[in-house]
């Protein structure tokens, strides 16, 4: 036998052969020197790994992804203005929450002097309010103080939704 039977040396070592092809990959090894250093490689190979130590198991990808970061540390620091803007992201949505209610409560007060000190002039029942339209009839103005209330709110949901959104954008 004169070709080298490096394709059948694997096969070989692991005993896959049948009787007749089995022999001859014997007796080729019994003269040739190179597939003789072939199978002795592939014996150390199997030696080396059936010694190593078994691999662990694979972790899942949220805990290698949490490993990596506690190894990495906490990252750069950011600037001044950067975390005072954060901040005030933090904060809008309870900076438009208190106009509302502010809103709310001047509107409220201003619908009960409507209401229940018909007697006092116009202008100290509503305010400001009174003099940009004097002449509104208690019925008229509190009409006006529920349109404005409505918008009021409309408003705030506007906001506070838009606020909502991006949020939820940067969380993608």
């Amino acid at each position: 036998m004169s070709d080298h039977v490096t394709a059948w040396i694997a096969a070989y070592h692991d005993g896959e052969l049948s009787g007749a092809q089995r022999q001859k990959v014997a007796a080729h090894l019994q003269t040739c020197s190179a597939c003789q250093a072939e199978l002795e490689a592939l014996q150390e190979l199997s030696r080396r790994l059936q010694e190593a130590p078994a691999p662990t198991p694979r972790l899942s990808e949220e805990r290698f992804v949490s490993q990596v970061r506690l190894r990495m540390g906490p990252g750069p620091a950011l600037p001044a203005w950067q975390r005072r803007l954060r901040l005030g992201w933090w904060l809008a949505p309870a900076g438009v929450i208190g106009l509302w209610a502010f809103g709310q409560a001047v509107l409220l007060i201003s619908g009960w002097l409507i209401t229940f000190l018909p007697e006092l002039d116009q202008t100290m029942r509503l305010g400001s309010l009174v003099q940009a339209s004097a002449w509104l009839q208690v019925g008229e103005g509190l009409a006006l103080i529920l349109v404005l209330e409505l918008g009021l709110t409309f408003i705030t949901t506007i906001l506070l939704g838009g606020w909502l959104a991006s949020w939820w954008i940067t969380k993608s």
